[in-house]
C-alpha cells in the first residue's frame, strides 16, 4: 500500500508514519538506505517483526529516486507493506517534478493511493520567519540563537525547525548543481538566495552542514539526545 505524505510539515509527516508504521519502520534516503534498494523489500519481513514499514524520505531530490518512483509506484501500492513517501512539495509539483504529463498520474500512482497534506493549516498559523534559516545558513550564530528561541517560544515544534533548516541546506546543495530555478524546481527567490549561500558558504560546508543535521536527527531518534538540544548545539558550534 502506498502513502503520498505532502507538504512542508515534514516533522509532523514523519511523526504520523511513526504511529501508523506495522512493525519495525526501513528508512531510505540521507541517512537511510539507497532509495533504489527500497523495491528489494517489499514483501519482505523483518527478523524480529512479522511486517516492516518503509519510509522514503524525499526521494525526488535524486535522480535514482525519481526513476524509482516512477517505476516500482504501482507495485509499492499493490504490495501489502506499507511505503510512505515524504516530499515537501505540492502533489502538482511532484508531478511536475517527475515529468508526468496531466492523465497520465495513474500509470505512476494508481486510484486508491493515499495522499494527505501536512502543513497548510500551520503555514496559515505561524509561518517560519525566513530570518532564523538565513542566519543559520550564513554561520551568525548570535542571530540564528535568538530566532530559534523565538520559534521554540512560540511553538514550533523541532522537528519543524529542523525540517526548515534541512530544506534550506538541500535548497542550497541543489541550486548550486543546476542552471536555473526551473531545473531546480524551486521559486526564483528561493533559488537565487539559496544559489547566493552556496557559493558564498562553499559547497563542502553546505553539504557537510547537510550531513550533521541528518546526524543530529539520527542521534535523536536513537535516544542519545533531544532533538532541540540537538539543533541549538549545532547553531552555536557550527562556523
Amino acid at each position: 500500500m502506498l502513502h503520498l505524505f505532502l507538504g512542508i510539515d515534514t516533522g509532523e509527516a514523519k511523526a504520523r508514519v511513526r504511529r501508523e508504521a506495522k512493525g519495525e519502520v526501513i528508512f531510505f534516503g540521507e541517512g537511510g538506505k539507497p532509495f533504489e534498494m527500497a523495491s528489494e523489500y517489499l514483501g519482505a519481513r523483518s527478523l524480529f517483526e512479522k511486517n516492516i514499514t518503509l519510509l522514503l524520505d524525499r526521494p525526488l531530490e535524486t535522480a535514482e529516486g525519481q526513476e524509482m518512483i516512477k517505476k516500482y509506484a504501482p507495485r509499492f501500492h499493490e504490495s501489502d507493506t506499507h511505503a510512505y513517501i515524504i516530499q515537501s512539495e505540492s502533489y502538482s509539483q511532484v508531478l511536475k517534478n517527475l515529468r508526468i504529463e496531466k492523465g497520465e498520474e495513474k500509470n505512476v500512482f494508481p486510484k486508491g493511493v493515499e495522499v494527505v497534506a501536512f502543513g497548510e493549516k500551520k503555514k496559515e498559523e505561524r509561518m517560519m520567519p525566513f530570518g532564523f534559516s538565513d542566519a543559520f545558513m550564513a554561520g551568525n550564530k548570535k542571530r540564528a540563537w535568538v530566532e530559534y528561541q523565538k520559534l521554540l517560544m512560540a511553538g514550533a515544534s523541532p522537528e519543524e525547525i529542523h525540517g526548515t533548516l534541512l530544506w534550506a541546506v538541500r535548497s542550497a546543495c541543489i541550486a548550486h548543481k543546476t542552471k536555473n530555478a526551473t531545473e531546480a524546481g524551486l521559486k526564483p527567490f528561493v533559488y537565487t538566495k539559496s544559489k547566493r549561500i552556496a557559493g558564498e558558504r562553499g559547497i563542502e560546508n553546505i553539504e557537510q552542514l547537510s550531513r550533521e543535521l541528518v546526524a543530529v536527527y539520527h542521534r535523536a531518534r536513537a535516544g542519545d539526545a533531544p532533538l532541540s538540544l540537538g539543533i541549538e548545539k549545532l547553531i552555536l558550534e557550527k562556523k
